[in-house]
């Protein structure tokens, strides 16, 4: 290996500024007087330190020790130069640089023999000889330029560290002038540092912290970086030809810059490779063949990628960009520790969770489209965020609309539709709304409690025309925004919105989306639009509040971080993460149970299908689709991973989405479900198979109880059985043969359950039909069919299923302004569930819905 030891006596010129004077010798004895009075000029004595044969340089030696403790704390400290930070990803994968100055700090043992001693030979020779300062190379230049008054030259590695150092630490402009003032004042200050260093410092750790300050042109400070950039290598796979090139940079990074200069930077690599020789370093056969061949160059780049426009791995600039805020304003980094401080910042991101999101995203709506398409992932449990995509690139290039700098997946653009039925839902459930619970459900209808704009009355329309005799379940997975309107008018809020609006703030929608001023405005002014989605959100925010869901009730604010590693390998501390249970684990299962009905092929009437994944791997979630289908959302979840796909133009929010290639409009959530299926499916069907947890059967019937059986008896018998049941009860009268007042029918049937409050129909006989007159039959004629009756019965058995309805869950009640199931029903058939809605909807969305 090339790099041979040598004696380390005195050898011949120090430095290449050194060589630049030997045409310019003077006599010693006038050449000397000039150096003193210019000593003197710049208020130092230099016989301490210019003498070192009388003894002065121990003088000095004392003196810079006693400076040391007074140095800047950049000299004090552990050196570390700035350098630059990496993002990587959760597999290690580079994401993104962020620096001031481009470079990676490596310790000596990472720096070849051959490069070491190339710059020891081209720079200062005497380096393990001398004690911070050289005085033949000092004396020379000051007799070569004491008469023009400017210095050069002359400078130990050691004082040249010292420079570099005053510079990057200089945080004035006095302060950056006086680093780099061509005068005696700053050199003599220079050598009196670089004499305190020596005593502080061994040989090495100044080399290498020289080695590693040093700029090199071409965008790379230190070694490390330099041999990255000129020969995509890293420094300790550095050859002696390269080493001589690097080496020769130091003196002129641009004026031998082989990028620039071929020709100066073949001539500068023979002068350094001939100094190695003369000196030891290496013999004259290793001189000549280093110095034969051509300087092979790694292929020319910019200025190296930095920060979260030039992202290393494509598609990932607005999650760099998310990382740098939460870096700052969560962690409360500074700037200098970002950008200066050398950091490793190991994310959540899956690389592979990354490239299928932005895949999904991009194969429906291109990057130059009008609307924007936006899908976050989020591990429930964790928080961590493992994917961040979004259909344009992280930058602001003039006229090219496929660019923003907004983070679109972060910040609350538009609104979010039916997406927040889950929250009402989840309120609900808390309130013990059984899953039964029945409304009739017009189209439109018109609010008696709540105000619309400008507090004209409230008229709120579903998809699908006509009416739903919907249960709480049913309404959820169709999406029938008239249902969750009245339900909110209904004995379990009574118009108060706090219960959903508090539920969405602890599940997730705090960090972006519900400000302290919009809940208070909410909650104050009975905005029901609230539940059907009208505030403008955050696609994370949602992701979060679902993956609470996925995770039982349990919400773990988002974070994209796992470690964050110094420049020495030392982990830096972190806050723990703050998770906390929002939501009993019960309900949060029974608000799953319901919602696994949308992404689901099998359940008639639901608006997700397209979000279905295999019934070995089943989903739950909610559209959402906003006022003429604007913007149109999914959140889903599996028990692995909750996500929210929005798509919406954010130059114009409230403008119908009419503009992507191939989708007819209206847009509706199918385009949003279909992107959450794409982006999840190449990952989940992997998996092994899962099932969601049955629901709490307290969950699923809330308060309801056994309806009272009254079939049989006279209804003016049964008036007080009924109330003293905490039910009311609606009469209807029809031609009968049994007795007037016999209650022949009752909904709900015998057996089933209710709740308190709940409108039980009896149908009762009128007596009108009289059993006919009995005759005597011929002997031909055949016997007249029998007129009597069996006996009525007291009791009929329960039937096979029924929605009966359920109002309220405290006692006593006021009478449910909507009494449910009008039509009698006979117990033994009893309705059919309501069938799937039209395809195309007859009645636009005065609201949010879908």
């Amino acid at each position: 290996m090339p790099g041979k030891a040598r004696s380390r006596s005195s050898a011949a010129s120090g430095g290449a500024a050194g060589v630049g004077a030997a045409g310019r010798r003077r006599s010693i004895p006038a050449s000397m007087l000039k150096m003193l009075v210019a000593a003197v000029a710049g208020g130092v004595i230099l016989a301490g330190i210019a003498l070192p044969t009388i003894g002065g340089l121990g003088l000095a030696a004392r003196s810079g020790a006693d400076t040391f403790d007074n140095l800047p704390t950049a000299l004090r400290d552990d050196g570390q130069p700035p350098q630059r930070s990496v993002i990587v990803a959760a597999g290690g994968q580079q994401l993104a640089n962020l620096y001031l100055q481009n470079r990676a700090v490596v310790p000596l043992a990472q720096i070849p023999e051959v490069a070491r001693s190339a710059l020891i030979a081209i720079e200062d020779n005497r380096f393990y000889e001398h004690h911070g300062i050289d005085m033949r190379g000092t004396l020379r230049a000051l007799l070569a330029d004491s008469s023009g008054g400017s210095l050069q030259g002359g400078s130990t590695l050691t004082q040249q560290y010292v420079k570099q150092v005053l510079l990057y630490s200089a945080t004035t402009p006095e302060e950056q002038r006086a680093a780099t003032a061509d005068t005696i004042g700053r050199k003599l200050r220079e050598a009196r540092i670089a004499v305190a260093l020596e005593h502080k410092l061994s040989k090495d750790e100044i080399l290498a912290r020289y080695m590693n300050i040093a700029y090199f042109g071409s965008g790379a400070y230190g070694i490390e970086t330099a041999a990255e950039v000129y020969f995509g290598i890293p420094a300790i796979k550095l050859d002696l030809p390269q080493a001589a090139v690097l080496a020769g940079l130091v003196q002129s990074p641009t004026g031998f810059d082989p990028h620039l200069h071929m020709d100066r930077a073949l001539a500068r690599r023979h002068e350094v490779l001939q100094r190695m020789q003369s000196l030891g370093y290496i013999t004259v056969a290793e001189e000549q063949a280093a110095d034969s061949g051509p300087i092979r160059l790694a292929p020319k780049t910019a200025q190296p990628p930095n920060g979260c426009t030039q992202t290393l791995m494509a598609n990932t600039g607005f999650f760099c960009d998310y990382v740098r805020s939460y870096l700052t304003n969560v962690l409360h980094l500074t700037q200098a520790q970002l950008y200066q401080g050398g950091l490793t910042i190991k994310t959540t991101l899956d690389a592979t969770a990354q490239h299928n999101a932005v895949a999904a995203l991009t194969h429906y709506v291109p990057s130059d489209n009008a609307a924007a398409a936006v899908l976050d992932l989020v591990q429930p449990g964790t928080g961590d965020i493992r994917a961040m995509a979004v259909n344009r690139k992280f930058g602001a290039a003039a006229n090219d609309p496929s660019q923003t700098t907004i983070n679109l997946a972060v910040k609350a653009v538009s609104q979010a539709g039916s997406t927040y039925k889950a929250f009402t839902l989840a309120a609900a459930l808390q309130r013990h709304v059984p899953f039964t619970y029945e409304i009739k459900s017009p189209t439109p209808y018109t609010s008696p409690i709540f105000k619309g704009a400008g507090g004209k009355p409230y008229i709120v329309h579903n998809d699908v025309p006509g009416t739903c005799d919907c249960t709480l379940a049913e309404a959820t997975v169709r999406s029938v925004n008239t249902y969750y309107v009245q339900l909110l008018e209904s004995p379990y809020f009574a118009g108060d919105l706090a219960p959903s609006v508090s539920l969405a703030q602890q599940m997730g929608l705090s960090q972006n989306t519900l400000t302290p001023q919009l809940v208070n405005q909410v909650i104050a002014n009975q905005q029901a639009p609230f539940t059907l989605g009208f505030p403008a959100t955050s696609p994370l925010d949602m992701a979060s509040a679902y993956a609470t869901l996925a995770a039982n009730g349990r919400y773990c604010p988002p974070d994209p971080i796992v470690s964050i590693t110094g420049p020495d390998g030392r982990a830096l501390s972190l806050p723990a993460q703050h998770c906390k249970q929002v939501l009993d684990p019960s309900v949060a299962v029974g608000v799953t149970s319901i919602l696994k009905g949308v992404p689901s092929t099998s359940t008639p009437g639901s608006t997700g299908k397209a979000a279905a994944l295999d019934v070995e791997h089943p989903a739950a979630g909610k559209t959402g689709t906003n006022n003429n289908s604007s913007s149109v959302w999914f959140a889903g979840y599996t028990p692995n991973l909750a996500g929210a796909v929005a798509v919406f133009n954010p130059n114009a929010p409230s403008r119908p989405l009419t503009t992507i290639p191939g989708i007819p409009a209206p847009v509706s959530s199918n385009l949003p479900a279909q992107m959450w299926h794409d982006a999840l499916e190449p990952d989940v069907l992997n998996q092994p198979s899962w099932t969601w947890p049955a629901p709490d059967p307290n969950v699923v019937d809330g308060n309801a109880v056994g309806v009272p059986c009254v079939v049989g008896q006279n209804v003016t018998a049964v008036g007080a059985q009924i109330s003293a049941a905490q039910f009311q009860q609606n009469v209807i009268s029809q031609k009968g043969r049994r007795p007037a007042g016999t209650i022949v029918l009752q909904d709900p049937a015998c057996g089933q359950k209710a709740s308190p409050g709940a409108v039980i129909t009896l149908t009762i006989s009128d007596g009108s039909i009289k059993p006919s007159t009995t005759t005597t039959p011929s002997a031909t004629s055949s016997p007249p069919p029998t007129t009597s009756l069996p006996p009525p019965a007291t009791s009929l058995p329960p039937p096979a299923s029924g929605n009966p309805p359920r109002p309220t869950p405290t006692l006593p009640l006021p009478t449910h302004p909507h009494p449910t199931h009008p039509h009698p029903t006979h117990p033994s058939s009893p309705p059919s569930p309501p069938g799937p809605p039209p395809t195309t909807p007859s009645q636009p969305i005065i609201g949010p819905g879908g």
